[in-house]
């Protein structure tokens, strides 16, 4: 769903949100046929918007049905935890790579989505789900660790690992030093914790932070979970923080 244009994203995106699963598969069984004659009016409406996305250059109709397939059965899902996987490959496991559990989060957002890390290392295909949800009207928010505030800890700034345009388009958000605790020895605590959310809908825990590393060598484990009450508390908790001071907006720019 990646390399469709923001535009045609975003109405197979509506039209799966917003269909039961079962007229949302007709639509996009319409689509791929390219006949629409014998649906409801209001599934053939559907059908014929997305249609109509075919004359977009190097677009077809079979990816646009994959596209609204792969929609569905994401909210389809919705309930079932998916647990995830980076490192070794095992026989017989069907965990889930981050990386891609990650896109297709921010894919599937509508309104908001929240991204959480200690480190970041620009990953690709992030950035393009991330410029295409940008581009439709998603309000991103980022709480990044930064090399500055972390006092050394952390010896490049997570705020690189986003493009420009990303950056200049977010909220961005830093834990600053004077605001954490510190130990005995006057060392103070990280902004360390790991996680997504999206549209207080579903959210994404994890160990692994938004680096090359963590989604392709590092072994790391997470879970995403469709479960719109523990996604909205999330979101809940750093807004929390965000008004209590402890979190500030920071500029997007080194």
């Amino acid at each position: 769903m990646t390399a469709l244009p923001a535009e045609v994203l975003n109405q197979v995106v509506t039209c799966a949100a917003e269909l039961p699963t079962t007229s949302a598969r007709v639509v996009a069984i319409a689509v791929r046929r390219g006949g629409a004659e014998s649906l409801t009016p209001s599934l053939a409406a559907w059908a014929k918007r997305l249609a109509i996305c075919c004359d977009e250059p190097n677009l077809s109709r079979e990816a646009i049905a994959a596209a609204l397939e792969g929609a569905v059965a994401m909210h389809a899902r919705v309930g079932r935890p998916e647990l995830l996987w980076s490192g070794p490959s095992v026989q017989g496991s069907t965990l889930r790579r981050h990386d891609e559990a990650l896109v297709d989060l921010v894919t599937a957002a509508r309104e908001r989505v929240l991204l959480v890390s200690f480190a970041a290392y620009r990953l690709e295909a992030l950035s393009d789900a991330l410029a295409a949800a940008l581009a439709r009207g998603v309000q991103l928010s980022l709480v990044l660790e930064h090399s500055e505030e972390s006092e050394g800890r952390l010896s490049v700034d997570a705020r690189l690992g986003f493009a420009p345009e990303i950056l200049r388009s977010a909220r961005c958000y830093c834990w600053p030093a004077d605001a954490r605790e510190r130990d005995e020895r006057q060392r103070a605590g990280l902004l360390h914790a790991k996680c997504a959310a999206a549209d207080g809908r579903e959210a994404l825990i994890t160990s692994a932070n938004l680096t090359g590393f963590a989604m392709n060598l590092n072994i790391e484990l997470g879970v995403r979970l469709f479960e719109p009450d523990l996604a909205a508390r999330i979101e809940r908790q750093f807004d929390a923080l965000i008004h209590a001071g402890y979190l500030v907006r920071t500029d997007p720019m080194l």
